[in-house]
């Protein structure tokens, strides 16, 4: 699930980021076209307990941490966004490093 309007990278280079994380895997990438939008795709996918992982900045990141919560299912990020202060506070915040936790 990506934020397109977040951090600096453009979409297509967010994808290429994506799809190089395991090249023997399709990943589904979904642009998300509004907070409203990215929470109920997420609410769909972990209802079926799919891993999603949240690619934006804080604010995004947090839409999707709650239905990780609502739905008792596992997420994953990617730091895509400026400040990325949750991701560092996980130690995550740099793409290495949150790649490598995936």
């Amino acid at each position: 699930m990506v934020n397109p309007k977040s951090g600096k990278l453009s979409n297509k280079n967010k994808k290429r980021v994506i799809d190089n994380i395991d090249p023997s895997t399709r990943p589904e990438i979904i642009f998300s076209k509004s907070s409203e939008d990215a929470g109920k795709k997420a609410q769909e996918f972990m209802s079926k307990k799919y891993l999603v992982v949240a690619c934006g900045g804080d604010g995004f990141i947090n839409i999707i941490a709650q239905k990780a919560i609502d739905y008792a299912c596992k997420m994953a990020l990617l730091p895509f966004g400026r400040g990325n202060d949750f991701a560092r506070s996980l130690d995550l915040d740099t793409l290495e490093k949150a790649i490598d936790a995936i």
